[in-house]
């Protein structure tokens, strides 16, 4: 009966608006289908309390911040390339069950060793919890045994290189891509290209900004509290870049 199937970014029963609002367009206002199999996942709130950053030293006296005008993405893309670990929020928030770029943490897929990192240090889950990549759409095919993008992080395709991308490497041999396109999210489409050009692998490890137990950081308070309290070494709101103070 069809050749395709569209799995929506919210893909449980959160999507049944959505798709309410889809069935009431097209079957009953009978307005036809455009064709476009992307739909813009970023539909949540944008970041709550971005006035808390001009006096966030009040409370985080341990941490500093540099502003950019331009710059930024370079900037984060070499500290990801010398393997830090990164909060990365701009935007609205993704909707669904997946972190899709805009409340994110990043960093460098390369080291088996990020996994164990991620997991001890800054989300304090099981050892075995593993981690997905966010590709260029323009190279997955290269890394990943699938034939078609998957921008919303909903299947596990086999990948192609393991040894090259150990930390997003599940035990089978697999991993939960997400791939993202320019026109999808332009600054996160850069970033990764920024990654690229450095280490020549087109992409990142990308989980979810948060830490045990806590919701999706989507507030500069949120973020802040992670960053303070985890081990990660940066985070980037809109275009600060915060991070501690050597002691």
């Amino acid at each position: 009966l069809f050749d395709q199937v569209h799995i929506p970014p919210a893909c449980s029963d959160t999507g049944q608006s959505l798709g309410t609002v889809l069935y009431y367009w097209h079957h009953v206002l009978k307005y036809p289908h455009n064709g476009m199999s992307w739909h813009s996942p970023y539909l949540g709130d944008g970041l709550i309390d971005l006035e808390l950053i001009s006096n966030y030293k009040t409370q985080y006296r341990n941490l500093t911040h540099k502003r950019f005008d331009s710059g930024l993405v370079d900037r984060v893309a070499t500290l990801l390339a010398e393997e830090k670990l990164v909060a990365w929020a701009h935007g609205r928030c993704e909707i669904g069950p997946r972190a899709l770029g805009n409340r994110s943490i990043l960093c460098s897929p390369t080291q088996p060793k990020m996994k164990d990192t991620l997991n001890q240090k800054v989300k304090h889950r099981e050892w075995w919890r593993p981690f997905a990549p966010v590709c260029l759409a323009e190279d997955y095919k290269n890394w990943f045994e699938i034939e078609h993008e998957q921008p919303y992080m909903l299947e596990a395709p086999q990948v192609r290189k393991p040894e090259l991308v150990g930390a997003i490497t599940h035990v089978d041999g697999t991993a939960r891509l997400q791939t993202v396109r320019k026109a999808q999210n332009p600054l996160l489409h850069e970033l990764i290209s920024k990654f690229k050009e450095k280490t020549g692998i087109p992409m990142l490890l990308n989980t979810s900004l948060n830490g045990q137990g806590k919701p999706i950081a989507n507030s500069v308070r949120a973020i802040l509290d992670l960053l303070e309290s985890s081990n990660l070494d940066y985070a980037v709101i809109d275009n600060y870049l915060f991070y501690k103070l050597k002691m």
